[in-house]
């Protein structure tokens, strides 16, 4: 039976709606000269109680062929639901794709997924993740280390997105973007004009172009198209909310260790929580939280929870993540690179935390020590020492180096062109609305005795052409602006010589009747955004809310005299779209506890902690729907 998987926000929180998913197959046919039949997508699940994995893949296919190792007798396809192309194999299984009708023996061999690599535990949660990237890795045994055809595995997926993508293209679809398909019964018996299978030789030689252009037209989409379209889909695997707590026990055989360090000259603790958002650009944003100070113990406490009374005892620090490349290197899934968050005091510039390694497994969780580390790998042997989270912090020359578990959630789908309509997406003669030039108000729900309630907030900013979100600052330090300059992606800086600033990214597209929308997580993280430094919105709530764009009027009644509104939801109910400030809360609390003597500027920061979108969103007047030429 098909399952309605709905994705407004993330893969997180399926644990309901992917229920018992199917469960049969069909035989294999023994007639040489016939193809396979598949009718359900795989093994049944509660996602709970039993050892079905379920999974889903990165691009949008509907009826991509799987066998699973445990399963002799049966064949499966992938299915469509909501917005994710699922199946499912037992805990442990080697999953392997191909395409192939039920007429034809001819196939089209895509490679193999080890699952116990990808994720050896069951989840309760959500399903493996399974890309392109993973495909092609099987089908050459090799781990891809650069984008680049000179990496077999790279070629290989390039090959993958090119026939799936010429798919797309005689479905209907453009070239240059990424767009579901649906790979029927009756179209994949047309393999049948092929005159051979279809494998890792052909991706490497290129020979796959020609054997396949029977079946479908291969030159619809070029081999630089199939490359671009290639990096996007790694880029997009690593699309999510990276966070870290501060919240642990002081002992490496029990528990999570959090996001700490002791200081081994003072005695001093550093505690931080972490927001970090990776966007499709291949970037990462965000801000920790951090406290540093030696914790004083009240009566009946222990130094086993000591370094969690800090952030009632001294201030918080906030410390940026100024745009990077991705916090987790997409190829490797490791912290390849130093990753940096600064002070944004200034006369603390040189204050600045550094990420230094870890490890991702199962897709979803960084390890900080041990105890972490056998939950999620099943591996009873010592950690390696370089799979670890790790970061250093050296201030006023007091050294710290800690360890760090990092969660990854709230990925990412494609951006269905019915929604996300762009020069790319649509064709000629079709109007486009992306990039989409808007500004925001922000209202404030906190008031404090004695100071000035602050006043509505407006910010300008673009969601671009590739589904990210930047700034759209005016001159002299304006968060506003009603011009539509372009933007120098490497600078970002645009064509009127402003700054402007990566600030979050775009989730899935929902399209129906009455709701024409896209999902949008934000961060702001740099003193620029004065009252509004530290907001966030969508990206550390939980799968049933977040905040969407409704585009109705826009694609629908094709004008911008109207706007576009901003609303939240929360499961089926519509409501105002949220924002917090977990620095301002943070700030509020130690403002709050016994004792403490706050400064001006610490209330007026704790005053900055939660507030609403205002829904309704102007369009600036440079702003105007377009039409392909």
């Amino acid at each position: 039976m098909k399952n309605k998987i709905l994705l407004p926000f993330a893969l997180t929180g399926l644990v309901t709606a992917l229920s018992a998913c199917g469960g049969g197959g069909s035989h294999i046919n023994e007639d040489p000269y016939k193809g396979v039949t598949a009718t359900t997508s795989g093994c049944s699940s509660s996602l709970v109680t039993d050892s079905c994995m379920m999974f889903s893949l990165d691009f949008p296919a509907e009826g991509v062929n799987f066998d699973c190792s445990s399963d002799k007798s049966n064949h499966f396809a992938t299915e469509k639901n909501g917005n994710l192309f699922t199946g499912g194999c037992k805990v442990g299984d080697t999953v392997s794709f191909y395409i192939q009708g039920t007429k034809t023996s001819r196939k089209i061999n895509l490679g193999s997924v080890d699952l116990s690599k990808i994720r050896p535990l069951k989840s309760s949660t959500d399903p493996v993740y399974i890309s392109l990237k993973d495909i092609a890795e099987g089908l050459t045994g090799k781990s891809m280390t650069v984008m680049d055809t000179s990496d077999e595995s790279f070629k290989v997926m390039v090959a993958l997105t090119r026939i799936l993508q010429s798919v797309a293209v005689s479905e209907g679809n453009q070239a240059g973007a990424i767009q579901e398909i649906d790979l029927t019964t009756d179209f994949k018996n047309t393999l049948s004009t092929v005159t051979a299978d279809v494998g890792k030789a052909n991706y490497l030689d290129d020979s796959y172009i020609s054997l396949l252009q029977p079946w479908v037209d291969m030159n619809a989409v070029d081999d630089q198209t199939s490359q671009n379209l290639t990096k996007q889909l790694i880029n997009q695997s690593g699309v999510a909310t990276y966070s870290a707590s501060r919240f642990g026990i002081d002992s490496p055989t029990a528990g999570i260790s959090g996001f700490f360090a002791l200081s081994q000259l003072t005695n001093r603790y550093a505690i931080a929580d972490m927001i970090l958002l990776t966007t499709r650009s291949g970037h990462t944003i965000g801000y920790a939280t951090e406290w540093i100070g030696q914790p004083k113990l009240g009566t009946g406490e222990t130094n086993s929870n000591a370094r969690n009374l800090l952030p009632l005892q001294v201030p918080p620090t906030k410390m940026n993540a100024n745009m990077q490349v991705s916090l987790i290197n997409p190829l490797s899934n490791k912290i390849s690179k130093a990753f940096l968050l600064n002070s944004d005091k200034a006369e603390e510039s040189s204050n600045t935390i550094s990420l230094n390694q870890g490890v991702l497994y199962n897709n979803n969780k960084i390890a900080g020590n041990q105890y972490v580390y056998t939950a999620i790998t099943k591996d009873t042997g010592t950690a390696p020492a370089n799979v670890l989270g790790k970061w250093s912090q050296t201030v006023g020359g007091e050294v710290f180096n800690g360890t760090i578990d990092i969660d990854k959630i709230y990925p990412v789908t494609y951006l269905d062109q019915s929604v996300f309509k762009t020069l790319n997406s649509v064709a000629k003669g079709e109007q486009y609305i992306f990039p989409l030039y808007a500004t925001l108000t922000f209202k404030f729900d906190n008031t404090i005795t004695g100071i000035a309630t602050i006043p509505d907030t407006k910010l300008s900013i673009v969601i671009d052409e590739n589904g990210d979100i930047r700034t759209n600052l005016g001159a002299n330090g304006s968060l506003t602006s009603d011009e539509c300059p372009t933007l120098d992606s490497k600078t970002y800086k645009d064509s009127k010589n402003v700054q402007q600033y990566l600030i979050g990214t775009t989730g899935t597209t929902n399209y129906s009747e009455s709701d024409k929308s896209i999902t949008a997580r934000i961060i702001l993280a740099n003193p620029v955004f004065g009252v509004l430094d530290g907001a966030m919105a969508g990206v550390n709530s939980f799968a049933i809310t977040g905040i969407r764009f409704n585009l109705q009027n826009l694609l629908q009644n094709h004008t911008t005299v109207d706007g576009i509104n901003v609303t939240g939801w929360n499961g089926a109910l519509v409501t105002n779209a949220l924002w917090e400030n977990t620095f301002a809360g943070a700030q509020n609390s130690f403002n709050t506890a016994k004792d403490n003597s706050p400064t001006l500027d610490q209330k007026n920061i704790a005053q900055r902690r939660s507030g609403t979108i205002q829904s309704f969103v102007e369009l600036p007047s440079c702003y105007k729907i377009k039409t392909k030429i």
